[in-house]
C-alpha cells in the first residue's frame, strides 16, 4: 500500500512559530510604550535650549536675568522683554509638554533667579536655575543653570 505524503506544517512547527511571533510583538510593544515619553523629554530639551538662548540675550542686553516675579506670568515676563529690543519670548519654550507654565504647581519647569533676593534694580540676577522634570532621562530631575553675568 502506497501512502500520499502530505505537504504542510505539523502542529509544533506552527506552535513554535506562534510563540516566537509573540514573542517578538512583546519587545515591539515594549520599546514604543516609551516613545511619547521620550517625545516629551525631547521636547523639555528643545525648551532648555530655547529658554538658554533667549535668557542669555535678554541678559546681554538688560545687564540681568528676568527675576523669578517676572517669570512668575508670561505677562510680567513679555513685559520685561519689551523693555529691551529683544525679540519676543516664546510662551511655549515656558510651558511643559502638558500644557502648564513653569513655576505652576503642576509644572515640569521651575525658574529661579539668582542670587535670591534679587529684584532686578537693587540687586541684579546674575545667573538663574531652570530645574525641568524628565520622565524617561536619569536623573529624572535636572537642572540647569544660567551663564553668569
Amino acid at each position: 500500500m502506497k501512502y500520499k505524503l502530505k505537504s504542510g506544517f505539523t502542529l509544533i512547527e506552527l506552535l513554535v512559530v506562534v510563540i516566537i511571533i509573540g514573542i517578538l510583538a512583546a519587545i515591539a510593544i515594549a520599546n514604543f510604550g516609551n516613545a511619547p515619553a521620550a517625545a516629551r523629554d525631547s521636547e523639555r530639551d528643545s525648551d532648555v535650549s530655547q529658554v538658554e538662548s533667549q535668557f542669555a540675550t535678554y541678559a546681554a542686553e538688560a545687564g540681568t536675568y528676568p527675576t523669578t516675579a517676572q517669570v512668575g506670568t508670561f505677562a510680567t515676563l513679555q513685559t520685561a522683554f519689551d523693555a529691551t529690543t529683544v525679540a519676543n519670548i516664546n510662551e511655549e519654550t515656558l510651558t511643559d509638554p502638558a500644557g502648564e507654565y513653569v513655576n505652576a504647581a503642576a509644572s515640569d519647569y521651575s525658574y529661579a533667579a539668582l542670587p535670591a533676593g534679587c529684584d532686578g534694580s537693587g540687586t541684579a540676577c546674575t545667573s538663574y536655575t531652570l530645574t525641568v522634570d524628565f520622565e524617561t532621562k536619569t536623573p529624572a530631575q535636572q537642572t540647569f543653570d544660567g551663564q553668569p553675568l
